[in-house]
């Protein structure tokens, strides 16, 4: 039997698309205020970080186990900027896109367009993320490798 979008077997989030990116991800009550409405924190974390983490994750392989090219790399966010457009609630599903909206020089931009199932606007949030060497702990030039990960990802 299919989960459908309906379904309550669906867990708190899951990839649903890699190209695009997308992350289902469902309200949980932990993440909700008294009234049962999102409290705002929780928009970022865990729900815009961890699909950007995600994103991350599938292009590089999760921290710990990244592929060879970028064994040393780290990558913390140094800026965040969200838009609100309509409420969540608890239960609810949204689609979180995760794409890249810039390539620079020693960072990269993490863009999410979060939507319930029925395509409504919840959210728009950007993560600008640094790459980061570990000894000395600094910013360092974004591998060509991450780069090429992300290209196909890039729109404005």
């Amino acid at each position: 039997m299919e989960a459908t979008v309906e379904s309550r077997a669906i867990p708190i989030e899951q990839i649903i698309s890699l190209q695009p990116f997308i992350v289902r991800r469902r309200i949980a009550f932990r993440d909700c205020d008294p009234a049962g409405i999102v409290y705002t924190p929780r928009f970022l974390d865990p729900i815009a970080t961890s699909a950007a983490d995600l994103f991350i994750a599938e292009l590089i392989g999760p921290y710990g186990n990244r592929d060879k090219e970028i064994k040393g790399l780290d990558t913390p966010a140094k800026a965040v900027n969200m838009v609100f457009h309509s409420p969540s609630r608890h239960g609810d599903l949204l689609d979180l896109e995760v794409y890249c909206s810039r390539i620079g020089t020693t960072s990269f931009e993490t863009a999410i367009e979060a939507r319930s199932v029925d395509g409504k606007p919840r959210f728009d949030c950007r993560i600008t993320v640094l790459s980061v060497e570990h000894n000395p702990f600094r910013a360092s030039p974004l591998p060509e490798y991450l780069i090429e990960k992300l290209s196909p990802y890039q729109r404005s």
